[in-house]
């Protein structure tokens, strides 16, 4: 009976063994595949588009603040 089981387990094991390798091979292709390097050049390209957007904005509040300073000056 507990050959039964060891061969069991030891199949298991193997089927086991061979699905997590399986998984690490789709992972290290998916993260170097042509599609994922494009989607991270997306990524950067917008991260650079939200630093230079954010960057506008604050010269803009800065600017608005200013001219509101001078116009409550000016009552």
């Amino acid at each position: 009976m507990s050959d039964k089981y060891y061969w069991m387990w030891r199949e298991e094991k193997k089927k086991r063994q061979e699905a997590e390798g399986e998984t690490t091979i789709v992972k290290a292709v998916g993260q170097h595949s042509p599609e994922m390097k494009l989607l991270q050049g997306e990524v950067e390209a917008l991260k650079s588009q939200l630093h230079t957007d954010r960057e506008k904005a604050q010269v803009q509040i800065l600017s608005l603040e200013k001219k509101l300073r001078r116009v409550r000056h000016e009552e």
